[in-house]
């Protein structure tokens, strides 16, 4: 099986093709643009988080099957932060 990166994006609702969605205005519009990320990315097996604003779309989805969370290693104390998380693809 081909393992394959998460995908991040984030898109002005203004670019989107809206055809078969409600208008911006009508209540389930929201709704209607997460079903929509969410079955396209099903369908490809993956799972999708999806957050819609009042101009922007935010999606981040995952390979069901797709990476292995590695653990933690020491982090560079000028980060300020005492860990970092990294990620290993399977």
């Amino acid at each position: 099986m081909n393992k394959q990166a998460p995908e991040i994006f984030q898109r002005p609702l203004a670019t989107l093709d809206l055809a078969g969605l409600p208008p911006t205005t009508d209540p389930g519009f929201e709704q209607a643009v997460i079903m929509r990320y969410a079955m396209q990315y099903a369908a490809k097996g993956w799972t999708a988080a999806v957050v819609v604003s009042e101009v922007m779309v935010r999606v981040v989805a995952v390979p069901q099957q797709g990476y292995v969370l590695k653990g933690f290693s020491d982090a560079s104390p000028d980060w300020g932060m005492g860990a970092m998380l990294s990620i290993t693809m399977k």
